[in-house]
């Protein structure tokens, strides 16, 4: 795919996409292809392999000169993979894809020009979207309007595979994945950007969660990870002023919940949404073909 009667190649942010990978040869390539078929120019992609004895190691033998870097060895967990290739990128941009997800067409060109229009941003989420096994898209819901406070109200769902970020934030946030987590570092990640950052959504499409039949973790051990995930959430409060502003919604909430009558969404409207840290949703504007925040 040629950008270069659009955009300035030479412009184009390195992007580092990396994929964790451990016996999921039956989904691998996809994968692979999603994000390699977009011919993205400034791409620094690898893939941290386990050890698979799948077939896996075949997949990849056949992509390593398309690869940026390429690691197998044993691990400790998928975070300890994606550590171990985070630990190898040099991308102003940052990212990673699980080993039977993918990227929307034209997702990394999309991801570049957001965060160069949106100077501001320092990581961008966006349509949440599953893909079913033969890779059709089947579901796609908009991203909320997030902030700290509703990240910590209700932490469903950040998605991942559409969820990406500067290295200036990666670098302020330690730097690293919690690798000794089994399900939620996912959760723990933005845990930690939320205390340095705002989280920007837009309507574009980037990622895609592959749903499945059978054997897949993360919607199989659902419980798992929300335990994980409460065990977080007291062991590491966000600051004293996000978790008043909680407060503050929640006792707000439960007075207006006893209310009777109608009026209540215009009191939430006037009592609780100025408690959320939100930030305008990136738009894309059509005439300047240009992501915009609305004023």
């Amino acid at each position: 795919m040629a950008f270069d009667w659009f955009i300035d190649l030479n412009t184009l942010p390195r992007i580092t996409l990396v994929t964790p990978s451990y016996n999921q040869a039956a989904w691998l390539e996809r994968t692979l292809q999603s994000v390699l078929g977009q011919g993205y120019p400034n791409l620094e992609y690898g893939v941290v392999d386990g050890g698979s004895t799948d077939g896996s190691l075949e997949i990849l033998e056949r992509y390593r000169d398309k690869l940026s870097f390429c690691i197998v060895e044993p691990d400790k967990g998928m975070y300890d993979a994606i550590q171990k290739g985070f630990a190898r990128s040099t991308g102003e941009i940052m990212g990673y894809l699980n080993s039977d997800d993918v990227l929307m067409p034209g997702a990394l060109l999309t991801l570049a020009r957001l965060f160069t229009d949106i100077g501001q941003a320092e990581w961008i989420t966006g349509y949440r979207c599953a893909v079913d096994e033969l890779g059709c898209a089947v579901a796609l819901e908009p991203p909320k309007a997030w902030s700290a406070e509703a990240f910590v109200l209700d932490h469903k769902w950040i998605q991942q595979e559409s969820t990406y970020w500067r290295r200036s934030l990666w670098e302020r946030a330690g730097a690293t994945m919690r690798t000794d987590l089994k399900l939620a570092g996912d959760y723990e990640l933005w845990y930690r950007f939320f205390r340095h950052a705002p989280l920007y959504s837009t309507d574009a499409l980037i990622g895609g969660f592959r749903v499945r039949s059978k054997n897949q973790a993360s919607l199989e051990q659902l419980e798992a990870y929300e335990a994980e995930a409460a065990e977080l959430r007291n062991e590491s409060p966000p600051s004293l002023v996000v978790m008043a502003r909680v407060a503050k919604i929640r006792r707000h909430e439960a007075l207006i919940s006893k209310l009777k009558g109608i009026g209540k969404d215009a009191l939430r409207r006037r009592l609780i949404k100025p408690l959320f840290s939100e930030v305008p949703r990136i738009r894309f504007d059509r005439r300047t073909q240009r992501f915009i925040l609305p004023i």
